[in-house]
């Protein structure tokens, strides 16, 4: 059985044929399928694109193992594996803010959040490979607390701003004090 999967162009060009997957279908939330990438195509699966428009390109992955429950046409979540990093440093990608760079307010540059005695601290941070959830990053080392949340939440806060660490519940966390 195979998947068919549109890609963005920018995350395309990363794709090649034999490039393990990992497959999650809505029907079957708890069990992870595996198979490789078999074809990646060559034009844009979007015809007639206006100007503002990405191209998507069509990537056909096809599962290692069959399974009888699966049905022509279910919906399925496709996690191509790029590339790979044993022993890298990573945090969840909601970690990474883009802020004006200090030295040319023209660029943004990329920061993590990190607490230092109770206070809010920016780290530039260099960024490799992206997951669907983390991404490695450089400029902060293993043990570091960072702050998470939503980018709005995160955009707001400012070095030296107080914050407390929550248990990770919802409305319960790296909140400014003031």
């Amino acid at each position: 059985l195979a998947v068919r999967v549109r890609m963005v162009e920018s995350e395309v060009v990363e794709v090649e044929s034999g490039m393990p997957a990992e497959v999650t279908l809505d029907a079957l939330p708890d069990t992870t399928f595996w198979g490789a990438v078999t074809t990646v195509g060559l034009s844009s699966a979007s015809a007639g694109l206006s100007s503002d428009e990405v191209a998507e390109y069509e990537v056909t992955v096809l599962l290692s193992s069959a399974d009888p429950r699966l049905r022509s046409g279910m919906s399925a979540q496709v996690e191509i594996v790029t590339g790979v990093r044993d022993s890298c440093l990573s945090v969840p990608v909601q970690c990474v803010v883009p802020r004006e760079d200090p030295g040319d307010s023209t660029r943004e540059t990329e920061v993590v959040l990190r607490i230092a005695g109770g206070r809010v601290e920016s780290v530039p941070v260099g960024t490799g490979i992206v997951g669907m959830m983390d991404i490695e990053v450089t400029g902060v080392e293993r043990g570091d607390s960072v702050v998470s949340g939503p980018l709005e939440a995160l955009r707001d806060l400012r070095d030296g701003d107080p914050v407390r660490i929550g248990n990770g519940r919802r409305g319960d966390g790296f909140r400014p004090r003031h």
